[in-house]
């Protein structure tokens, strides 16, 4: 066996180790890309979800807020409407059904 000159053996630790940290290098921008098509995907669900929620709250507002004037009036003045007023406008308690 003869010995390797010293120039060579700095030559080939220098290639491994440029070799191995070139491949996390690669390993950890794709796990970056990863983690942002993940981020991106998440943050369109929670915005779809909320304006989804939105629209289900605004609807049931709109039916208990009709309700309101007519609730008033039974509670306030006339108690005897009661019957008319569940014959004729109440659907139930809709609450939003998120």
């Amino acid at each position: 066996m003869t010995a390797k000159p010293i120039g060579r053996v700095l030559l080939e630790i220098f290639g491994i180790i440029f070799g191995v940290i070139l491949g996390f290098i690669l390993n950890e921008w794709r796990v970056a890309a990863k983690q942002a098509k993940i981020v991106e995907t998440s943050i369109t669900a929670m915005k779809t979800e909320l304006s989804d929620n939105y629209d289900r709250v605004a609807s049931a507002r709109e039916y208990h807020l009709d309700l309101y004037p007519d609730i008033l009036i039974i509670l306030r003045d006339d108690p005897s409407k009661i019957e008319e007023f569940q014959r004729t406008k109440f659907r139930g308690i809709r609450p939003a059904q998120i």
